[in-house]
């Protein structure tokens, strides 16, 4: 019985420590990000220049959620991949169940960083009174093909290159490659919470929806591919 839930203990500890190493390395491209997508600021030099003492506000969030968040999607995903041998399900249904817990932490997150003048407890009081899963349906596309093109993705890479590091960047480009216009939105509909998705995106272009993606892409080697090295590394060593 002891040894069966050390097991299991196990299976969370890789995803864990990616989660870990991901939010450390990524949060102040994050923050920058989210300046720019919610037009706040221009372009990403001035953003830089005007944000980057305070660009750790809020690390404190993803740092405690972001974590368990994949400890819990990393090991259903081994867990369903093991037990169907199907990359696609193995995918979806961590995704899927991310959504629950993730929504109203991001819808936070990305309001505490856009209000600077509101501390902790009155943002999350102000996204309450706003109803916190507003941008529900926007999120739960995002977050589940986000999620979902990242392993798949992974797993894909994974039977041509033997790098995990690589691989994790790769998967983390084609990802962002692809979602990066729904999290524009996603992000506006979080801040800017009486605007409909028809006001929103009459505000943007296309080109506009990518507004600060160089970030994404600078940031996915040392965050994604070092994540992934480092779940890779830590699941060899307790196996």
């Amino acid at each position: 019985m002891e040894n069966k839930y050390k097991e299991h203990i196990k299976l969370f500890i890789p995803g864990y420590l990616q989660g870990i190493t991901r939010v450390c390395i990524s949060y102040p491209f994050d923050y920058i990000r989210i300046k720019l997508q919610s037009n706040q600021e221009k372009n990403t030099i001035d953003a830089i220049q005007k944000h980057y003492k305070g660009s750790l506000r809020g690390l404190f969030i993803p740092l405690i959620a972001v974590p368990i968040d994949r400890a819990i999607t990393f090991a259903m995903y081994e867990n369903l991949k093991n037990e169907y041998k199907s990359p696609f399900l193995a995918s979806i249904i961590p995704s899927i169940i991310s959504n629950i817990y993730m929504i109203p932490i991001n819808s936070i997150n990305s309001n505490y960083i856009y209000n600077t003048n509101l501390n902790f407890k009155k943002t999350i009081l102000h996204n309450l009174n706003k109803n916190i899963y507003n941008g529900f349906n926007i999120e739960i596309l995002r977050n589940t093909l986000s999620s979902f093109l990242f392993l798949y993705s992974y797993n894909f890479y994974s039977k041509y290159f033997d790098s995990s590091f690589c691989n994790g960047t790769l998967a983390s480009l084609t990802m962002w490659s692809v979602t990066y216009p729904l999290d524009t939105i996603k992000t506006n509909k979080f801040i800017f919470k009486n605007k409909s998705y028809g006001q929103i995106l009459r505000t943007f272009n296309i080109t506009m929806l990518y507004k600060g993606i160089s970030l994404v892409y600078l940031r996915a080697l040392p965050s994604a591919g070092g994540g992934m090295y480092i779940y890779e590394k830590v699941k060899n060593i307790i196996k």
